[in-house]
């Protein structure tokens, strides 16, 4: 027997076949593609920002050591996961409040405007404005997550892991290419009014069409919502809390948090890279897009 379709809804029986190519898997694939390809090309450039001080795109005043550029490049890139991360589970209880079609366009609104002022940020000069940008863009950073809540909506127990196969790929994909535009895009070589600013104004171009997606082609796809659910502001604490309960699988937890904590070593690398190499912009693209490729073939063993 299976769940009926409500219109304007999409659900998905326990045993009812789903079929994949459906263009909602597809608009999730773009969404996840895109929004990483946007992460992806700033990997070149927030470096050599803080940390760069021969770039003729260094923002710090006179009298900043080089080793306060890589504390401030530290604490910049530490501030965006630091507010997804008691951010994100509240985005979820909303998505599960109020929709998943609704929150997604919220979050990717919030990704656009981030970029934007971020761009704004490199032009003046301003290094609020690019804390503020980075916090902003975690609060509202839940494109992800609730990206995967969709296709678990949308998809069947037994087709769920092909799916979120699709996803890892179109993420792996995207942090492939991105790094590569953003060395590209940043170089005036290429293009005379190229500079550091023009791929986060690319970053929020990108995040402006997930929206057209959410809107012209994604459905709803929670069947049920939880009109009457209460807010957990403090979920992400708690969570981590409950999820240690489990002793069974505590060593995984751990594994992945510290899997999770490696990764945040990309800007790290690239403050090397950039502050030794002439080339920075470009060869630092282009080493990232490389190992990111090495990355991605050995995840998927």
């Amino acid at each position: 027997m299976t769940t009926p379709r409500r219109r304007g809804v999409i659900t998905v029986a326990e045993n009812e076949p789903q079929d994949e190519s459906g263009h909602p898997l597809l608009v999730i694939l773009s969404i996840v593609f895109l929004d990483l390809v946007g992460v992806g090309i700033l990997i070149p450039i927030v470096p050599i920002l803080l940390a760069g001080p021969r770039s003729p795109y260094y923002i710090l005043p006179a009298g900043y050591t080089v080793q306060e550029g890589y504390i401030l490049l530290g604490w910049l890139v530490a501030i965006y996961p630091l507010f997804q991360f008691l951010a994100v589970p509240i985005l979820g209880q909303l998505s599960d409040k109020y929709g998943r079609r609704k929150v997604l366009g919220v979050s990717l609104a919030g990704t656009a405007i981030s970029y934007a002022v971020f761009a704004i940020g490199i032009i003046t000069k301003n290094l609020p404005l690019l804390f503020i940008a980075r916090a902003f863009d975690g609060v509202t950073g839940g494109n992800i997550p609730v990206a995967q809540a969709v296709v678990a909506d949308i998809t069947p127990p037994r087709g769920r892991a092909k799916a979120f196969g699709l996803i890892g790929a179109a993420f792996g994909l995207g942090f492939i290419i991105g790094p590569y535009i953003g060395g590209k895009l940043s170089d005036p070589s290429v293009v005379s009014w190229f500079n550091a600013a023009t791929p986060f104004w690319f970053a929020a171009i990108l995040a402006v069409i997930n929206i057209t997606l959410v809107i012209a082609l994604l459905p709803e796809t929670l069947a049920h919502a939880k009109k009457g659910l209460k807010i957990q502001w403090s979920r992400s604490l708690s969570d981590i809390l409950h999820a240690y309960t489990y002793r069974d699988f505590r060593a995984l937890f751990t594994t992945a948090f510290l899997f999770q904590g490696d990764s945040r070593s990309t800007p790290r690398l690239s403050a090397c890279t950039s502050s030794t190499n002439s080339t920075s912009r470009q060869a630092t693209s282009e080493i990232f897009s490389r190992t990111s490729v090495c990355g991605s073939s050995s995840r998927r063993g």
